[in-house]
């Protein structure tokens, strides 16, 4: 005789508990413009192809604002390219890290000026260029930058990223901007998924993936064997339309049994691209 499991899934609130930013860290960072910031995109949210990789700022439905140095720095490269970033540029601090603004309009006088020389003798509009340590340099608040919406880009904004500067660790610049950005509303989620592992684990008399609407949590689900779950969940905040991706998600208990859900940190580049075993 077959011991069946059920399997109850009681309110949301008990089951995980999701949080849509980190602890502030030891670097210290201004913001990259003067007014309130708001997101368009946050880290690690899911893109067509990849994980976002940095934090997508508003500016106003505008081009052409500008943006300032984050901390002191050196310019440490430049991109133009018809699509991607469109224009970036690299600033590298001595506190370890770097910052990477993209789809600008328009560089600072004294970066256009190296930019622009390489392009006329190279013949080229695409640019990828390495600047020597200290080559052109920035002190905290100075504009490196205006706004833009270049490369493969929808609309005005500034895309924002921090790497560790050794490693190319991407990391969520919201971690450093917590007390400029008001966020009150918590993520919510909408749907979970059950997944029966094939030819180990069944739920509801089938091994087909089964949705279950957080409005109908608290009905009994009958399972058994290997079953994976998943749950759609989008983040918001205060003051924009927007929703966002959810970074990370906890513990779940079912009966005596512990599975764990995992919190995905952006290790290297490498991670940004999609996985196709994160989705579904």
């Amino acid at each position: 005789m077959t011991l069946r499991n059920y399997i109850i899934i009681v309110a949301l609130g008990s089951i995980f508990t999701v949080r849509a930013q980190e602890e502030p860290a030891a670097p210290v960072f201004r913001p990259p413009f003067d007014f309130p910031l708001t997101l368009s995109g946050n880290f690690g949210e899911l893109r067509s192809n990849h994980f976002h990789g940095g934090v997508d700022f508003k500016t106003q439905g505008e081009v052409g604002k500008p943006i300032h140095c984050i901390a002191d720095g050196y310019v440490s490269r430049v991109l133009v390219t018809p699509g991607g970033y469109g224009q970036a540029i690299f600033i590298t601090h001595p506190n370890g890290y770097t910052s990477v603004y993209g789809h600008v309009l328009k560089f600072a006088s004294a970066v256009a000026k190296v930019v622009e020389e390489y392009q006329y003798r190279h013949e080229t509009f695409a640019v990828d260029l390495k600047f020597e340590p200290h080559q052109v340099s920035f002190k905290a608040g100075e504009i490196i930058a205006l706004s833009g919406n270049e490369g493969y880009s929808f609309g005005p904004h500034l895309h924002m990223e921090i790497r560790c500067t050794d490693t190319g660790e991407l990391i969520d610049p919201l971690q450093f901007y917590t007390d400029k950005i008001k966020d009150t509303t918590p993520p919510r989620a909408s749907m979970i998924m059950l997944y029966p592992q094939r030819g180990a684990g069944v739920v509801e008399g089938s091994q087909r993936k089964k949705s279950i609407p957080v409005a109908s949590l608290g009905q009994p689900v009958s399972a058994w064997g290997k079953i994976a779950a998943g749950i759609k969940a989008y983040d918001y905040m205060d003051g924009t339309h927007n929703n966002y991706g959810v970074r990370s998600w906890y513990s779940m208990w079912i009966r005596q049994k512990f599975f764990r859900s995992y919190s995905r940190n952006w290790s290297s580049s490498i991670d940004v691209q999609l996985r196709t075993s994160d989705i579904d």
